[in-house]
């Protein structure tokens, strides 16, 4: 008998999000514990103390084993658990789900952070509300203290993550460009890949979770300008009931051809950055630098998106040429044909 997993996060916590709809969605079964409130109890070590945290029981069910960073995971319980996969049946669909996936990871979560930790009405609203979420019953006192620390430790991190005020506009840009692709596509079709969700579709809901859901600025923004996104965020929380077949996978000309303008935003802003960081962490120098869609992006270069990078390029070296060759074809001229170089 399978044992019910764990997952440890919280609701101001896209990744968390993200990976508790998955197991929803799959019907895995799992029990929600949010990080250091009243239910908490530590799981086994993890190399990084972020969330999520998902843990695995044994037959009596004492904690067994812990594992973090949501993409990984998703692939883990794609290998442990059949039915309702987030990979679509195509390969080089599947690619395309996973660039997304990783847009939505690693660039999405960049609006999130400008509007949570840049804007004042973000940061007032969330260094006591994110409190909130973990225990609703906590003492002011004690709320005004974790408020304080928590917020200048994120805005104390905003350099890493990329926003300051020269990076601002490009970001509130990119926040809107992608409200309008979203609000475009989904008048088209339920999710990208047709009428189930793929792995891309929960990287970008996680972040959409916070920007359209909870951080005040951006939500209004949402709100006004992408009313559909809104309520295709509300609809991916739990697809459990969600009926699946694999028909519900489109062809991949149909797929491709609503998702080009999506692909156009990834490949003008995310995959310039991703090239540029790892040539930035590779010379050992201290800022990436680099022209993304609309101006010039600088940040401090960040050693896990290498690794997407790679992630990214050994899935197309895996592919079968022609495959390689289709997904060259509808890639020229989007900036995304960039991974396909040597």
């Amino acid at each position: 008998m399978t044992q019910t997993l764990t997952i440890i996060g919280n609701e101001g916590s896209p990744y968390s999000r993200k990976l508790r709809a998955v197991l929803r969605y799959r019907r895995i079964a799992h029990v929600w514990v949010v990080s250091n409130g009243p239910e908490y109890v530590a799981p086994p070590p993890v190399p990084v103390p972020v969330i999520p945290v998902l843990v695995w029981h044994d037959e009596t069910g004492a904690m067994r084993e812990a594992a973090v960073d949501s993409t990984p995971l998703i692939a883990r319980l794609e290998r442990e658990h059949t039915g309702r996969s987030l990979l679509p049946s195509d390969p080089a669909l599947a690619f395309l789900s996973a660039l997304v996936e990783d847009y939505g990871d690693e660039w999405c979560t960049k609006f999130m952070f400008h509007y949570r930790w840049t804007d004042p009405d973000g940061i007032e609203w969330a260094r006591r509300q994110l409190m909130r979420q973990i225990d609703p019953s906590v003492p002011t006192a004690q709320l005004e203290q974790f408020a304080q620390w928590f917020g200048e430790r994120q805005i104390a991190r905003r350099a890493v993550v990329g926003c300051s005020e020269a990076t601002a506009p490009l970001l509130e840009a990119g926040y809107r460009r992608l409200l309008g692709v979203l609000e475009t596509l989904f008048a088209q079709r339920r999710f990208l890949f047709g009428d189930r969700p793929a792995a891309g579709d929960f990287g970008l809901y996680g972040q959409l979770t916070q920007l359209c859901g909870f951080d005040p600025t951006s939500a209004r923004l949402a709100e006004r300008t992408a009313p559909r996104v809104v309520a295709w965020t509300v609809r991916m929380e739990d697809l459990g009931g969600w009926r699946v077949d694999d028909g519900q996978w489109l062809d991949r000309d149909t797929a491709v051809d609503a998702l080009k303008p999506l692909l156009a935003e990834i490949g003008g802003t995310y995959v310039p950055f991703l090239l540029a960081n790892a040539a930035a962490r590779a010379r050992g120098a201290e800022w990436v630098e680099c022209a993304v869609e609309g101006g010039q992006w600088r940040q401090q270069p960040f050693a896990y998106q290498v690794k997407c990078l790679n992630a990214l390029r050994a899935q197309l070296a895996a592919l079968a040429p022609a495959d390689r060759d289709w997904l060259a074809s509808v890639l020229a001229g989007s900036g995304c044909e960039a991974l396909l170089a040597p």
